[in-house]
């Protein structure tokens, strides 16, 4: 492992080459935080502890230098730019949110842009949030709507049991239950009227009573 100089890594099935101290010039950073802690152990034991190792990339062959990282590489050729330039660009062709996600992966700042990508990253990105909160609120709006037109499904539900299926609750029992003792006593009711001597009886009041 001393005499390693370079790091492989693989981004995806994409193999980038590197030196170590170039990788160092970043300290802060995934990548750079791996330079470190190479260059710690080096000093008190031939091999880096896995648990650590492991924290800054998905799999790794120290006898060989190579280190797996399950990104995809697009972005990467910027960022491993970074490392060796000291200058950041924006992917052009590449989702700016995705871009955003991998900066915050391998720990860059997107304050370290260079001025010629810094104003068409932001408006980018603010056009692609602006749309997205725009599709949350519409997924909200039908969601509620969805939510309304199910209770009133319910509820039409609910009111056609209770009218036309006595069996489906106590309810709809006492409904049922009222209904035909209105009809039977209507029923009632206009079979009297027609009986005669149960009819009305005359005002004794008219005139025209003798």
């Amino acid at each position: 492992m001393h005499t390693i100089i370079n790091i492989y890594i693989y981004i995806y099935i994409s193999l980038f080459i590197v030196l170590w101290h170039t990788l160092s010039r970043l300290p802060n950073t995934r990548l750079g935080r791996l330079a470190k802690l190479r260059q710690t152990t080096l000093s008190t034991t031939p091999l880096m502890l896995h648990d650590e190792v492991i924290r800054l990339c998905d799999d790794y062959d120290l006898s060989s230098g190579e280190y797996f990282f399950d990104r995809h590489p697009r972005t990467f050729s910027s960022i491993i730019n970074f490392y060796r330039t000291g200058k950041l660009h924006l992917v052009d062709d590449l989702c700016v949110i995705s871009f955003n996600d991998d900066l915050q992966y391998w720990g860059i700042d997107e304050y370290y842009l260079e001025l010629c990508c810094q104003n068409k990253y932001h408006q980018k990105k603010d056009h692609v949030l602006e749309e997205m909160k725009k599709e949350v609120e519409l997924l909200k709006v039908e969601k509620e709507e969805s939510i309304n037109d199910r209770c009133c499904s319910q509820t039409r539900k609910r009111i056609w049991d209770l009218v036309e299926h006595p069996h489906t609750s106590k309810g709809a029992r006492i409904i049922a239950f009222v209904s035909i003792s209105f009809i039977l006593l209507s029923s009632f009711t206009m079979t009297l009227s027609t009986i005669e001597g149960i009819g009305c009886a005359p005002n004794i009041t008219d005139p025209e009573v003798t």
